[in-house]
């Protein structure tokens, strides 16, 4: 889905009517088959916003997909019918088409976008994009339904409201810049649609962060307006609730009493980031737009901002004969490192007992005896806090390796989140995990890290898009620099190695 960018100048807005002419599908158990039904979509408005430089209405465009159920009193006839709006704006069905048989009274339920996994009217289960920059609508979770329609009726009306919140945060000060960049944090990022009872279920999922789009009215005059959609939840008081990059600095904000994203609702921030004496504020704020209800209000509580922290241009990781580490299971996607202060950890899955040995600036790894681990079995490494500087983006990695492991080791540098890896630079490709071999020498091992990439593939060859993964590598945003995770580990059992003088610096010329 698309939201149409149209500046609501104007004291009333039209909704874009779509209508449908759609193939023929067998409602019932018989040979007989009804009528094809046409559809008339769109997505609910009101006639004017109190705040007409930021207001935009919702409309659905060519390419939206959208899921209907149908059923006949209690009983379902329909499952999940897929529905595609062609460039004509005719709605068609995608596979055997939606028919009316005389006589016979329906009701309808539907859904954006279309989840091709849904089975259940009453539990629909979307997920909002972590990563909305490019645009925040295909997470506009929508819900529709017309009930006990008249006997004979071929033309159905669904008029969709939205089921997820809608955050606005509204960028000015003499230090905000156009193209600063705001996180939301502590986000759960799915929830299920009732659509018969029209209901949203609670926010779920692997708590994490919601990069917001820039939507930016005002040219280059501020306040700069940025925007994401998530499941309706309560971010709790003094956690982190967004965090902004601008002009080179990153900002943590938390407020002070919990604050809710509500269904069907506009949550609005008013951040200022300044070096006056009005100084760096986020408020909850008041407005309107297009087709969205304002969000309840926030009963007292106030804003706060963390330290402003410089990105750091250096990391020199430390060992000494006291350290310890925190210990963490066999990697997989949802199990991650979730570490809040700097440390070392080691990574085991049940049958890989390895031992970690530290001394003063090295560390040793004895692997187990069973047989050929990997990185997300048996690992050891460090997590550093940040942020890092995504500005030219390039930083080399250095550390010296010594014994004789007669095989390959690896390295890889992971995001913030745990999930993806950065990717490495090297003279025919990108990879995101650099390999070693030792022969009992002591060498040094360096290599060229690009934090402007990432990737969720975990690979010593090049990463090249493929039919199965035809965007392997993407863009960073400032939340995958906030803290980073070193792994360090070695393929062959019952050998040992040691690690020393680990470094990361910032490549400046």
């Amino acid at each position: 889905m698309t939201t149409n960018f149209r500046l609501l100048a104007m004291a009333a807005v039209a909704m874009l009517a779509m209508n449908s002419c759609v193939k023929e599908e067998n409602l019932n158990n018989g040979d007989k088959k009804g009528t094809p039904v046409e559809f008339e979509m769109g997505v609910n408005s009101v006639s004017r916003t109190n705040t007409p430089d930021d207001g935009y209405a919702t409309t659905f465009v060519e390419g939206d997909e959208v899921g209907i159920f149908v059923y006949n009193g209690e009983t379902p006839v329909v499952n999940n019918a897929h529905y595609k709006l062609n460039a004509e704006g005719k709605w068609v069905a995608q596979g055997e088409a939606i028919t009316a048989e005389e006589g016979v009274s329906y009701s309808y339920y539907a859904y954006y976008p279309y989840n091709a996994e849904a089975t259940d009217a009453t539990s629909v289960s979307l997920t909002v994009a972590g990563d909305q920059t490019t645009g925040y609508t295909g997470s506009d979770a929508l819900k529709a339904k017309s009930e006990n329609v008249a006997a004979g009726t071929t033309t159905v009306s669904l008029q969709y409201s939205h089921a997820f919140a809608l955050v606005q945060v509204s960028l000015k000060g003499d230090l905000a810049a156009k193209d600063a960049t705001v996180t939301l944090q502590n986000v759960y990022p799915t929830a299920a649609l009732n659509l018969k009872d029209g209901t949203v279920g609670e926010a779920a999922g692997t708590m994490g962060t919601v990069a917001m789009k820039a939507c930016t009215t005002n040219g280059d005059a501020a306040p700069y307006n940025y925007r994401a959609i998530v499941p309706a939840q309560t971010i709790t008081a003094n956690n982190g609730i967004l965090t902004t990059f601008s002009n080179g600095k990153n900002y943590k904000f938390t407020y002070s009493v919990d604050v809710p994203y509500e269904s069907g609702k506009l949550r609005q921030f008013d951040v200022t980031l300044g070096n006056t004496q009005a100084g760096t504020t986020i408020e909850i704020g008041e407005g309107t737009i297009a087709n969205w209800e304002d969000g309840s209000t926030v009963e007292g509580g106030e804003g706060s901002v963390g330290d402003v922290v410089e990105p750091i241009n250096s990391i020199v990781v430390p060992i000494t004969a006291e350290t310890q580490a925190t210990v963490g299971g066999k990697y997989s996607s949802t199990t991650l490192l979730n570490m809040e202060n700097e440390g070392w950890f080691s990574r085991y899955a049940d049958n890989y007992g390895a031992t970690l040995t530290f001394a003063e600036n090295a560390v040793t790894i004895q692997m187990p005896e069973n047989g050929s681990t990997g990185w997300n079995n048996c690992s050891f490494g460090y997590h550093a806090n940040g942020p890092l500087a995504k500005v030219s983006g390039e930083y080399k990695f250095s550390c010296t390796i010594s014994g004789d492991i007669g095989s390959q080791g690896g390295i890889m540098i992971r995001t913030s989140t745990d999930k993806e890896a950065f990717t490495i630079i090297t003279s025919d490709g990108r990879k995101t995990i650099n390999t070693f071999t030792t022969n009992a020498a002591t060498q040094v091992v360096t290599f060229t890290l690009d934090l402007t990439q990432k990737s969720s593939k975990a690979s010593s060859g090049n990463i090249t898009p493929t039919t199965e993964v035809p965007e392997p590598i993407i863009s960073t945003d400032d939340t995958d620099l906030t803290d980073i995770y070193i792994y360090i580990y070695n393929n062959k059992a019952n050998t040992s190695f040691s690690v020393s003088d680990i470094k990361l610096e910032r490549i400046t010329e």
